[in-house]
């Protein structure tokens, strides 16, 4: 009966240390596409190639309905010494986007809402 338990011990251990090799392999490259993917999304929209810092893989997991939720992420850049954010989701490219412009939008915005609204503070922010 010992022999058994050391048997099914064994072999729980070795279906987790293949599990959890596997997974993590397969995270790193899911990485590295989310990476290309903001890189020609930036070079595409702006004409520039920046330099990657940071990728955030976000796995939404099994239960997750979108192709999107399952492969996308943050990756965090830098061009000129301006830092920036793209989201970005692997093989759907239309839903990407990015916070290069944020200061700028916001500026312009919050001066067309004063002037529009006749106010002389107004605060708005920009997120993804």
């Amino acid at each position: 009966m010992n022999r058994f338990i050391r048997f099914l011990s064994l072999t729980a251990a070795a279906i987790f240390a293949c599990f959890a090799l596997s997974t993590c392999g397969s995270d790193k490259a899911k990485k590295k596409k989310i990476e290309k993917e903001a890189l020609n999304y930036i070079s595409e929209k702006y004409g520039f190639q920046p330099t990657v810092t940071n990728v955030t893989f976000v796995g939404g997991g099994d239960l997750t309905t979108s192709s999107a939720g399952k492969s996308g992420g943050t990756v965090k850049m830098e061009y000129q010494g301006k830092s920036f954010g793209v989201a970005a989701y692997s093989g759907e490219p239309q839903l990407d986007s990015d916070t290069y412009m944020r200061d700028e939008i916001i500026a312009e915005l919050n001066g067309y809402l004063k002037q529009q609204l006749g106010c002389s503070a107004i605060y708005c922010d920009y997120t993804f």
